[in-house]
């Protein structure tokens, strides 16, 4: 089987036919390194991990915490770094501890990755990849703040990040990533994004993370809007010059705000979000998807079932042709930037043109192909953040 075959086959779109995954998770190297973590060290604990078959399907999918678990190795990782940032910031070498917390809070990050029905294991992960993250941005100097905020009768969490120095109000970027990527997970754009001046909110989609509570429906793209109304009247920030970003399935919310949204929003950024084509996939061909996916979507959209026609159906109402907002010359004034690889299998590149002709002034920018999402991050990912400067003019009064 050829390498684009076998990307076919790890995606919403898998032919019936098509070798058994050996693996429960998407093991995403490029990502992970643009993230934050070592490469050498990641191979070592996943090589652990297939030398202890732990597992019970797949070599990556026990339980139990112990060695030779996916969350047992990684978190070995983190509190090894947590050791050495609590070591460094009792010797006040605050900038290099900054580093081990954020390194700490990569690799428990991969610990409680995908998070779906997580183990204690997992949610003590989570909660330590949350706390490294914040102390990493504190001692930095950067202003970090959660945010908890009423949705639906209900509450929402996010994390809203301030530049170091620079005129106030801040222009803001509200942003997610997808079902299995939360909001602590984008540090590198964060801090580009701050040091050029822009304030921050970061949030995981509904079903996920902190935001697991809210079932995720079509209508995610609320979230954006309820963390920037949340800010309005808060003299830090400038809620007139706003934009937001979404990572693959964050796209989807981020391209409906341009469109729902224009008197909001100044420029969006589609960082390889599907907006239709996935959302047509038939049922029997969803029957072959990697599980890490099938129970993902299930896990975070609280279906009560793992039919393959129930999965269909929910995920057909995502389709932002089938909402009437793209597709059929619809035009937004917002500027909307789509990066992704091509040929990507999630979000194909008719995805991504149905999106900047519905855009004025829309741009596509391809980063590697064959992959869902660009695969030079460290290309990519800061002519993101010019795209932002150039569209919401920090360091200026308005």
């Amino acid at each position: 089987m050829n390498k684009k075959s076998l990307f076919i086959c790890a995606s919403l779109i898998i032919l019936s036919g098509c070798a058994e995954p050996t693996n429960f998770r998407d093991i995403r190297p490029t990502h992970w390194n643009w993230w934050g973590a070592n490469q050498t060290d990641v191979n070592a604990a996943i090589e652990r991990i297939k030398t202890a078959n732990t597992g019970t399907k797949y070599w990556d999918d026990g339980k139990e915490f112990k060695p030779g678990n996916w969350t047992y190795e990684f978190s070995l990782l983190g509190d090894a770094w947590l050791r050495k940032g609590n070591s460094l910031e009792t010797s006040a070498n605050m900038a290099e501890a900054a580093s081990a917390y954020y390194a700490a809070s990569v690799y428990y990050g991969l610990a409680k990755y995908p998070y779906v029905r997580p183990t204690k294991a997992e949610q003590q992960a989570f909660s330590n990849h949350l706390a490294t993250y914040r102390r990493s941005f504190e001692l930095e100097g950067y202003g970090y703040q959660e945010l908890q905020i009423p949705y639906k009768n209900k509450t929402i969490v996010g994390y809203l990040h301030l530049p170091k120095t620079g005129i106030t109000p801040f222009p803001v970027v509200t942003g997610t990533n997808g079902i299995d990527v939360f909001a602590a997970e984008s540090g590198p754009l964060v801090r580009d994004l701050l040091n050029r001046g822009i304030a921050v909110v970061m949030f995981d989609i509904a079903g996920t993370g902190r935001n697991r509570a809210i079932p995720l429906t079509p209508d995610f793209e609320q979230f954006h809007v309820a963390f920037l109304n949340a800010l309005k009247n808060d003299p830090r920030i400038d809620t007139n010059r706003a934009g937001a970003f979404g990572m693959s399935y964050g796209g989807n919310a981020v391209v409906k705000l341009a469109m729902t949204q224009q008197q909001r929003y100044r420029a969006i950024a589609n960082i390889c979000g599907p907006v239709h084509r996935i959302f047509t996939t038939p049922a029997d061909q969803v029957a072959s998807v990697e599980p890490m996916y099938i129970d993902g979507m299930i896990d975070r959209m609280h279906l009560a079932d793992s039919n393959p026609k129930t999965l269909v159906r929910a995920g057909r109402e995502f389709s932002l042709i089938r909402q009437g907002l793209i597709g059929n010359g619809q035009m937004t004034n917002v500027p909307i930037l789509s990066v992704n690889a091509r040929d990507d299998y999630v979000a194909p590149e008719s995805d991504m043109e149905l999106v900047t002709n519905a855009s004025r002034g829309g741009e596509i920018l391809f980063s590697g192909e064959n992959d869902h999402c660009p695969q030079d991050r460290f290309t990519a990912m800061p002519q993101i953040a010019s795209f932002f400067q150039k569209h919401l003019q920090p360091g200026r009064r308005q």
